[in-house]
C-alpha cells in the first residue's frame, strides 16, 4: 500500500511540474507579443535607465515620464521609419504610435500645439491622451512622436 501511495505521489509531482512548464511558456509567449510601455500603464523599466527627469531606453530613442504611481503620463519616441512624410495621415500616425497606445483607441479631434506639432486627441476607455508628430530637423519627414496623457 505504501508503495502504491509513493508511486501516486511521484506521478502527481511529475504531472504538476509538466503543467507548470506549459503555463510559463504560454505566459512568456503572451508577454512577448504585447507592447511593454503604453501610455497610462505602469512603466516597465527592464532595459531602461533613469535620467534626471525621465526614463529612457538604452539607445535614448524613447523617453518616459511617470506620475507618483509609476504610471506613464508622457512618451517621446523617435520614429524608426524615416520615409513618412510630415504631416502623416491619421492612419499612418496611429500606426507609428501603435507600440505606445492602447489597441482600442478612438480619435476625437485634430489638434496642434504651440510649437507647430500636429496630431490628434484620442480616447481609450476613460483615458484621454494626445498623439503629436514633429519634423524636428525640417527634412519634410516625421521623426518624433509625443504622446501625453491629458
Amino acid at each position: 500500500m505504501a508503495l502504491l501511495f509513493g508511486f501516486l505521489l511521484i506521478f502527481g509531482i511529475i504531472l504538476s511540474g509538466c503543467s507548470g512548464n506549459t503555463s510559463k511558456k504560454e505566459e512568456t509567449s503572451k508577454e512577448n507579443t504585447q507592447p511593454k510601455n503604453i501610455i497610462g500603464q505602469t512603466l516597465q523599466t527592464e532595459g531602461l535607465h533613469e535620467t534626471t527627469d525621465n526614463w529612457t531606453n538604452m539607445y535614448e530613442t524613447e523617453f518616459y515620464t511617470v506620475d507618483a504611481n509609476n504610471k506613464i503620463i508622457f512618451i517621446q519616441a523617435d520614429v524608426t521609419d524615416k520615409n513618412v512624410d510630415s504631416p502623416a495621415s491619421q492612419d499612418k500616425l496611429l500606426d507609428l504610435a501603435s507600440p505606445y497606445i492602447p489597441k482600442e483607441t478612438t480619435v476625437l479631434t485634430d489638434m496642434q500645439d504651440g510649437s507647430g506639432s500636429t496630431g490628434y486627441e484620442c480616447q481609450s476607455g476613460d483615458m484621454h491622451f494626445t498623439i503629436l508628430q514633429a519634423d524636428t530637423d525640417d527634412d519634410g519627414k516625421v521623426d518624433t512622436l509625443y504622446i501625453s496623457k491629458i
